[in-house]
């Protein structure tokens, strides 16, 4: 089971997963901003019987050290030296776009990795992922198993034990019924029809591949966070026109936090549309910030938005303190900056 966990600044945390296995979240843009000495240390963590940390260093003491950042990992015993630990830093899809290996000193020479490498390759809305495998923390031994999602994401892969298929956009994704039933209402409905293909529209495929990975194993890439915004805002539709609950709260609370001014109009429509009401706050508490407001409404899409939501504008002129009279003045100025544009 995957336990989620943080340091009290929230600027690095860990992802505990199978056995040999953690992901460390380094907040990075937060931190390169607070930071104020050359290192920082993620909390503890307990993988396979060996405790370790993440350090995230400014290379001070190397060329260009502003442009480069280091990565080590320290055991809170001493690691056999000739045995290594690979790290691997995740890209936007949640793969890996570089892996090292490291021996397993105490104290051992740190990992650089040039910061425009990581802002290009690595970031994800702000922050990047760090996988690292421990090879032989835990000794294999009779009857150890993975972990229900591992090995549900295992089983999605076996094509042999599979007894139905989905079509989605001419890409044909084998599943069991048994287990789309029991994740979605909407599938269990779709299934007492004895079908043995099922025909999906109005979706993309990478999109429709996430969803049916969080039906087996309740993770994206193997991660139990949304690695972005357009992701999340898509898979809250996919969630929500199948009835996938968990999957729905995870990708509300993710555009919760991640309201800006490029995804507050968007994320106003999904909220509305699909019942959102957490989300519906957030971008209510973001929109009524006079200087947020200010910006929004400048917008050709914000005129859009209040010929195809009044009553979401209304609401957002009573919270905002903006008057009828004054709205229509902001109204006629946007129309007119619209007429010049065009």
């Amino acid at each position: 089971m995957m336990h989620f966990s943080s340091s009290n600044s929230d600027y690095i945390s860990i992802a505990e997963l199978d056995p040999g296995y953690c992901r460390f979240k380094i907040n990075y843009r937060s931190l390169e901003r607070v930071m104020h000495c050359s290192s920082f240390y993620s909390p503890k963590v307990e993988v396979g019987g060996v405790c370790l940390s993440l350090r995230y260093n400014r290379s001070y003491y190397y060329p260009m050290a502003m442009g480069v950042a280091s990565f080590d990992i320290h055991f809170g015993a001493f690691w056999d030296f000739r045995k290594t630990f690979e790290i691997s830093f995740l890209g936007n899809d949640g793969k890996p776009v570089v892996t090292a290996s490291q021996g397993g000193h105490n104290h051992i020479f740190p990992l650089l990795v040039p910061k425009m490498f990581l802002e290009k390759e690595a970031l994800v809305d702000g922050c990047f992922f760090i996988h690292c495998k421990v090879p032989g923390a835990v000794p294999e031994r009779p009857g150890q198993e993975l972990s229900l999602s591992r090995q549900l994401g295992k089983l999605l892969e076996d094509k042999e034990t599979t007894d139905m298929s989905l079509e989605v956009n001419g890409e044909i994704f084998y599943a069991h019924r048994s287990i789309l039933g029991a994740r979605s209402p909407v599938f269990k409905a779709q299934l007492k029809l004895k079908s043995q293909l099922i025909s999906i529209e109005d979706m993309e495929t990478e999109v429709f591949k996430y969803l049916l990975e969080y039906i087996y194993t309740d993770t994206i890439n193997g991660n139990p966070e949304i690695p972005s915004t357009s992701l999340a805002q898509q898979l809250l539709v996919a969630a929500n026109r199948y009835g996938i609950e968990g999957l729905r709260i995870k990708c509300e609370e993710k555009l919760s936090k991640d309201v800006s001014l490029d995804s507050v109009l968007t994320c106003f429509a999904l909220a509305e549309k699909h019942n959102c009401s957490k989300l519906k706050e957030a971008c209510f508490k973001f929109a009524t910030e006079p200087a947020n407001l200010g910006n929004l409404i400048f917008t050709e899409e914000y005129l859009q938005f209040m010929q195809n939501y009044p009553a979401l504008v209304s609401e957002l002129r009573s919270r905002s303190g903006c008057s009828e009279k004054g709205a229509q003045n902001i109204y006629s100025i946007v129309n007119k900056k619209n007429s010049c544009w065009t």
